[in-house]
């Protein structure tokens, strides 16, 4: 179903293979809404007093040689003690980085990881990441994402916000994904939204563009940052999705929607490349029936090589998607103009959801169901 957006936003300046076990397709029938239009209402510079970088330390394995088919990014932590591992890899396949997060101790939790430079057959000794993030503070964060540059093996991540810094977003730069020294080494930067009235961020994810294609809008843009969270004024809204990116002049930008009739939660997003054409999707539910839930897609206006993506470049532009009913946990990948969501069902199948047109109707198919 096309889903009803409402924008009218708020704008703060500041591989995946899907292979299908079942032949059977259902399309997707759209229902055309109503969509609003983008706003800014001020403006943050990315200063040294709002970027926040920490360089990764490093710790030895003691055995890394008995891997098999599996490995173990920490082998001297309890299996229970890591939680929410991310993955990726360059477009040759051979480099990989897989992050998780550890809980070290109470109240504390670390990001870390572990890389192969051949396709996962071996997996280096050291393991690399922050222990504190925000450096020197307890408070919790969790779930890191990762995303492909899309040149050289360069990747950008980020994490969700927690304990005091929930209204903050990350901005994690990997320039080697396997190794944190190579150029400026592994950092991260965050931007504190408190003074916009955000809040209660609980989901992010990353969606990495190379600047150097024709479409990038300016050269400092590397991607997005988007999530879920609550902006109580002007408009009172909580659970609404956000999304954030760089501009030139150290500036980052975070654009919020209002009037949404769901509330959102899970956030995944993507970018394909190809044609510079950014998607979310997220967990919904109605707030005017809450047994009406599953997961909402959304298309943004595409980029395009503005020198500046402020406030004209949202304006001349369509947000438009669709809501799957009753599918949970969604993921999302694009490229060459096709789009794949990912998600669960009430019974625990995979299913996926296929546009072959850059998002503007799907075909769903099951991906993996119980054999029972």
């Amino acid at each position: 179903m096309k889903k009803q957006i409402f924008l009218a936003m708020a704008i703060a300046i500041a591989g995946l293979m899907i292979v299908a076990t079942s032949s059977s397709a259902i399309h997707v029938q759209p229902e055309e809404q109503t969509v609003g239009t983008p706003k800014i209402i001020s403006s943050m510079d990315m200063t040294v007093s709002t970027i926040t970088g920490a360089v990764p330390v490093v710790k030895k394995q003691t055995d890394a040689s008995s891997r098999g088919t599996d490995f173990l990014v920490h082998h001297d932590i309890d299996e229970e003690d890591c939680e929410n591992p991310a993955l990726v890899t360059d477009s040759s396949l051979s480099n990989i980085l897989v992050m998780t997060e550890i809980y070290e101790d109470i109240g504390h939790i670390a990001m870390w990881g572990r890389a192969s430079t051949d396709s996962g057959v071996t997996w280096g000794d050291d393991i690399y990441g922050w222990e504190q993030i925000p450096e020197g503070d307890p408070d919790d964060v969790s779930v890191p994402k990762l995303d492909y540059y899309g040149s050289d093996s360069m990747a950008y991540g980020t994490w969700t916000a927690g304990g005091s810094y929930h209204a903050q977003t990350y901005y994690v730069e990997l320039p080697d994904m396997t190794d944190p020294n190579v150029g400026t080494g592994w950092l991260y930067y965050f931007v504190d939204w408190g003074s916009h009235d955000f809040s209660d961020f609980d989901s992010a994810d990353v969606a990495g563009f190379p600047y150097d294609v024709a479409v990038s809008p300016s050269e400092g843009f590397w991607g997005l940052i988007a999530g879920t969270g609550d902006k109580p004024e002007p408009n009172g809204e909580d659970d609404t999705m956000w999304f954030s990116y760089f501009l030139p002049g150290d500036q980052v930008t975070i654009i919020s929607f209002y009037n949404m009739e769901d509330d959102a939660e899970k956030m995944a997003c993507d970018i394909d490349i190809s044609i510079g054409q950014p998607y979310l999707v997220y967990e919904y539910t109605m707030e005017a029936d809450p047994s009406d839930t599953g997961s909402s897609f959304t298309k943004t206006p595409p980029l395009r090589p503005d020198d500046y993506a402020g406030e004209d470049y949202w304006w001349d532009g369509t947000f438009s998607g669709f809501n799957f009913e009753d599918v949970f946990n969604p993921d999302i990948a694009a490229a060459g103009g096709s789009v794949y969501v990912v998600a669960e069902n009430a019974d625990g199948n995979i299913v996926c959801y296929y546009s072959s047109d850059a998002g503007d109707s799907f075909m769903e198919s099951t991906v993996s169901a119980d054999a029972a």
